[in-house]
């Protein structure tokens, strides 16, 4: 009988994938190997095959959720339009996330990889995740729409830097505020209701 043959990258992801619904349900802290090994479906043993340790095993979940939410929130910025109406897609793309194919259970466990991330920076630890690198990359990207709507004219003079990181922390509060009550927080409305807010406080006024 000839060797059964393994798709390491496939056992890999189901591994991952595994880890993530353990991590999902008992959270950073107390998920074991063993924890993700029973919910793969294979022995412990097996699992140190694909992953030498927890902390490797972690990091590969946590960049698997990052390149999901990657591809959910994949700016298609609106070519030759103003940058009220650049600002306004992003809002929305805001107001779909909640609606889109990102599993809720991600979401829950991106939190505990933050949570993570703020214990490391108060204790002077390195980052394992390196999160704020991620919102490094977003904060940018916002901010150079907000510059070019400065020089264009068509938003009041404000420090661009500071209004892209009040954009998207205004997004991750909602965000952590629908994942406690999803059932009867109307995330859409209060999206729709604080771009209204914003745009009309940011745009000036000829």
């Amino acid at each position: 009988m000839s060797p059964k043959i393994v798709d390491v990258d496939e056992k890999k992801k189901q591994i991952t994938d595994a880890a993530i619904r353990v991590l999902a349900r008992k959270g950073l802290k107390e998920t074991k190997m063993e924890d993700v090994a029973e919910a793969a479906g294979i022995g412990k043993g097996t699992l140190y095959e694909y992953f030498k340790s927890k902390d490797e095993l972690f990091l590969v979940a946590y960049r698997h959720i990052m390149e999901e939410f990657e591809c959910q929130t994949d700016l298609k910025l609106p070519e030759n339009v103003t940058t009220i109406d650049t600002l306004k897609a992003i809002i929305s793309m805001m107001t779909s996330m909640h609606t889109s194919d990102f599993p809720l259970d991600h979401f829950q466990v991106l939190t505990e990889f933050w949570l993570e991330e703020v214990k490391s920076a108060n204790q002077g630890k390195k980052r394992q995740f390196d999160m704020l690198a991620t919102y490094r990359e977003y904060i940018d990207l916002v901010k150079a729409v907000f510059e070019q709507g400065i020089q264009k004219g068509e938003i009041r003079d404000i420090n661009p830097e500071h209004a892209a990181t009040i954009l998207m922390m205004i997004f991750d509060g909602l965000m952590l505020l629908w994942m406690l009550d999803k059932n009867s927080f109307d995330f859409k409305g209060t999206v729709d209701t604080f771009g209204g807010i914003f745009i009309k406080g940011i745009q000036k006024q000829g």
